[in-house]
């Protein structure tokens, strides 16, 4: 096993273990949500329509990190199986956005997959 498939191997089992980071924050987004719909639901008068908002942001960012886990386990299966270049990319460069961890995981992950050993290891021309 070459240092570049070591490596990939590292950054696939990284992605995982993001993924189920990402799922543990799901659960809390759950939760949040839950308790807004209980304090909207307990609500009456005028300060209703004011309090939907605080449903619907729970409910975005619900959506987006049921998204998040999807998409880094993608990531790691994809660079575990060497395919879809493009999209690896792609999510290392979302994953940037998730400061600390997914910042240093996008980096090392753009990092090794610019590397033409790599990228000739995602051609199949190794």
């Amino acid at each position: 096993m070459t240092s570049d498939e070591d490596q990939l191997r590292l950054l696939s089992i990284f992605y995982y273990v993001a993924a189920a980071i990402a799922c543990l924050l799901s659960l809390l987004m759950i939760v949040i949500l839950a308790y807004q719909y209980w304090r909207v639901s307990n609500l009456s008068g005028t300060g209703i329509s004011f309090s939907i908002f605080f449903l619907i942001v729970p409910a975005l960012g619900l959506a987006l990190t049921i998204l998040m886990p999807v998409l880094l386990f993608l990531g790691g299966l994809f660079v575990s199986r060497r395919r879809h270049y493009v999209f690896c990319l792609l999510v290392a460069a979302v994953c940037c956005v998730f400061f600390p961890i997914g910042s240093a995981l996008g980096v090392f992950t753009i990092v090794i997959l610019m590397r033409p050993s790599v990228k000739a290891l995602f051609e199949g021309q190794s």
